[in-house]
């Protein structure tokens, strides 16, 4: 069972993908529960969520389907997969599956992990000019970054609701002119 955060920050993140996907016409974002078979990959995931841009789903990925011809899973590579890691389960959602999906060339990894009572969101990029592909981080941990594949500035926001000290998760997605990610001014 999932905690009320992990919950929330899918939530979150599927609101905010699946309305860009809808507004820009840009692609589909699947939330868990669906099957995604990476080639290349001995296992399939079933990722907290994943976006597929239109291109990716024409050119590179199949669906599977049952004997009903309901779509029940994707093979082939995302743009982005989302992971909203576990406490329990933090080094296979970061180290175990940062790996295969480095290695299949998913564009870009979004890693969510819990810190406390909140999480860190860690947009990682692929990088496939260094040689072999890896990810790396664009901003100081924790902080969210850029998406090349949305092409807009990502960030998670905490929100207090008031009730029960239960907070409130929202993905912010803001345009490159006015990115909303200023560093906090230190003391000399």
């Amino acid at each position: 069972m999932e905690s009320f955060q992990h919950n929330q920050v899918k939530l979150a993140v599927a609101c905010a993908l699946q309305a860009k996907a809808g507004r820009e016409k840009r692609g589909v974002y699947f939330t868990d529960g669906m099957l995604l078979s990476l080639p290349g990959c001995e296992r399939a995931y079933m990722p907290d969520g994943f976006f597929v841009s239109y291109r990716q789903l024409r050119n590179y990925c199949r669906f599977r389907r049952s004997a009903r011809s309901r779509v029940y899973g994707i093979l082939g590579v995302p743009s982005i997969i989302i992971e909203v890691a576990s406490p329990s389960r933090l080094a296979e959602d970061y180290d175990d599956k940062r790996e295969e999906y480095q290695r299949a060339g998913v564009k870009e990894f979004w890693l969510f992990r819990p810190d406390g009572a909140g999480y860190h969101f860690d947009l990682l990029t692929l990088d496939r000019l260094r040689g072999t592909p890896a990810y790396y981080r664009q901003r100081p941990e924790g902080q969210g970054g850029y998406s090349k594949v949305l092409r807009q500035y990502v960030r998670l926001l905490v929100q207090p609701t008031g009730i029960a000290n239960l907070p409130r998760y929202v993905i912010q997605l803001s345009d490159r002119r006015s990115p909303p990610f200023i560093p906090p001014k230190r003391g000399i």
